[in-house]
């Protein structure tokens, strides 16, 4: 967020924002720092779930290593954890060495950060 656009909603929000949630009555202005403050406190909230991916990444990790290949995705359809987000949270563990280095990041901004395998790698694994 640029300078401008702080002081802008930081100058808005007491003014503009009735208490509770927005309804038809709430003006574009008041609706769009409702929604900029909504998104914030989103993308605020976001860092503390990093850690948590990072957590079930490394357990994930280590559960594993105990099972034979095919029987990953039936073991996580039985723990409820969808497939994506495991392979997201073990993409995270993978990438940091340690749960402090990720406590400042939101989620998406530690998978950007990802050790990704060369297009080709992919292609001989494939075959």
């Amino acid at each position: 967020m640029t300078t401008a656009e702080h002081d802008c909603s930081k100058s808005f929000d007491s003014q503009l924002l009735s208490e509770g949630e927005p309804d038809a009555e709430w003006g574009i202005d008041q609706l769009n720092v409702f929604a900029q403050m909504r998104y914030r406190q989103l993308m605020d909230g976001e860092k503390s779930l990093t850690v948590a991916h990072w957590r079930l990444g490394h357990a994930l990790v280590l559960v594993k290593k105990i099972f034979k290949h095919g029987h990953w995705g039936q073991h996580l359809k039985d723990l409820g954890i969808d497939k994506t987000r495991a392979a997201k949270a073990t993409a995270i563990y993978k990438t940091f060495a340690k749960e402090e280095e990720v406590a400042g990041l939101r989620v998406d901004e530690a998978y950007a950060r990802r050790k990704r395998k060369s297009k080709k790698a992919d292609r001989e694994s494939q075959l």
